[in-house]
């Protein structure tokens, strides 16, 4: 790719790296805001951010148009999260905006009030149900080359998805797009402990670019876990297998399952290991119901046969179980 297509396509390293404060505690942009909170803060969105019908931006902030236009935010609603208007909030206050729209299987009020306040479309899926029909649902709304499924209770640092867009475009093949992240329990953010510490530690092979285009690395790393988290994930749509991203029959693994299925295809894992967005763990998730209830343990054992003999994926599955209790509050 030439200097000249890197400029329309891009974000220059300078700017990038103005949004950084560090590698640990994330990007202080958008005026120290702090999204860990659960509501009670002040909802700046609808003065500052002013949206065209259908999601569109109607100021691209100096950035390419059809770059931004080559993405989708799909806020994947369910039920009358508290948390949904901050996860949204996040999103306005990108420093390159692209269209949003709503995802729900659950229309109620609330999803219908943000909506309406924001101009964004909201798809019904009226089809089959579940964590995973919903987000295959979610992904076939959108219609554009990037697609980010943004978790209602999650929220984004200003510059994930001008990160997202500078590291996807300097791939030749990109698969996907995924950051470090940092996790929110009881409206605190938390930026390190030992489940994220061990993550981090599977995730050093790719710091290397060069690396991130291995099928052979990618797979070393799956084999062992799951270090990528799934609401920091950008999808390359045209560059991954038609059809469902995600299988139906996992409930709660399928995000790990999807990772395995994709990491045998050449292209690029494209990892930023900065802190650019915030993962809630609350006793409602639906991760830590299906915990809960063993639905986790089975898929994870399912999942690592793919990778050993049956002895040592029992062995490495009863090893990961304790990192459940991680996603306990």
């Amino acid at each position: 790719m030439s200097r000249q297509d890197q400029r329309q396509e891009g974000v220059s390293q300078s700017n990038v790296h103005s949004h950084i404060h560090s590698n640990v505690h994330g990007y202080a942009g958008s005026g120290n805001r702090s999204y860990a909170g659960s509501g009670s803060r002040s909802y700046a969105g609808s003065r500052k951010h002013r949206y065209a019908r259908n999601g569109h931006p109607s100021n691209s902030s100096g950035y390419s148009r059809r770059q931004a236009r080559n993405h989708t935010w799909v806020i994947c609603a369910y039920g009358d999260s508290p948390f949904l208007e901050i996860c949204v909030d996040s999103l306005l206050h990108q420093t390159v905006r692209s269209r949003i729209l709503i995802a729900t299987s659950t229309p109620n009020e609330t999803i219908k009030k943000i909506a309406e306040r924001f101009h964004f479309p909201i798809y019904v899926n009226q089809g089959a149900h579940g964590i995973t029909q919903d987000w295959n649902f979610a992904v076939s709304c959108a219609k554009t080359r990037y697609v980010t499924i943004a978790h209602q209770d999650d929220v984004y640092e200003p510059a994930y998805l001008e990160r997202a867009l500078q590291g996807l475009n300097r791939a030749r093949h990109p698969l996907i797009f995924f950051s470090d992240y940092y996790e929110i329990r009881e409206g605190e953010k938390v930026p390190s402990n030992r489940n994220l510490w061990i993550k981090r530690v599977m995730l050093l092979p790719f710091r290397s670019r060069l690396l991130q285009n291995s099928v052979w690395i990618r797979r070393r790393i799956l084999s062992l876990g799951s270090p990528i988290d799934c609401p920091s994930v950008t999808y390359v749509i045209p560059n991954l297998p038609g059809g469902q991203l995600f299988d139906s029959s996992y409930r709660v693994t399928q995000d790990w399952e999807a990772w395995e299925r994709f990491s045998r295809l050449k292209g690029t894992f494209v990892f930023d290991p900065h802190l650019l967005m915030g993962h809630r763990i609350h006793e409602a998730s639906t991760t830590t119901e299906l915990i809960a209830d063993q639905t986790r343990t089975k898929e994870e054992l399912s999942i690592f046969q793919r990778f050993w003999p049956d002895p040592v994926a029992r062995w490495l599955e009863r090893r990961y179980r304790r990192g459940q209790d991680s996603n306990q509050i």
